[in-house]
């Protein structure tokens, strides 16, 4: 039998504050984190059911909000290069 679904509202609330936080912390402007944190919740929403405890749901969190902000900023450099 499959686990059941965790609730993606109760998802939302128990790590946006942190996620939120920790883009700041790792340079994303207030405007972006907003955007990377709607981002990486969609992405997660269909994989969080693999992960076990919570420590390891904020930890899959994290890494995935860090790949987003990185390809971003990332895409970012390649279209200013394009431009030069």
């Amino acid at each position: 039998m499959t686990p059941p679904a965790p609730d993606p509202e109760a998802i939302v609330r128990r790590h946006q504050t942190g996620l939120w936080r920790y883009l700041r912390a790792i340079g994303a402007p207030a405007d972006v984190a907003e955007d990377l944190l709607q981002e990486t919740f969609l992405v997660a929403f269909d994989k969080l059911h693999d992960v076990g405890s919570d420590a390891a749901g904020a930890a899959f969190l994290r890494r995935k909000a860090r790949h987003l902000w990185q390809r971003g900023r990332r895409d970012a450099g390649r279209r200013e290069q394009l431009l030069l």
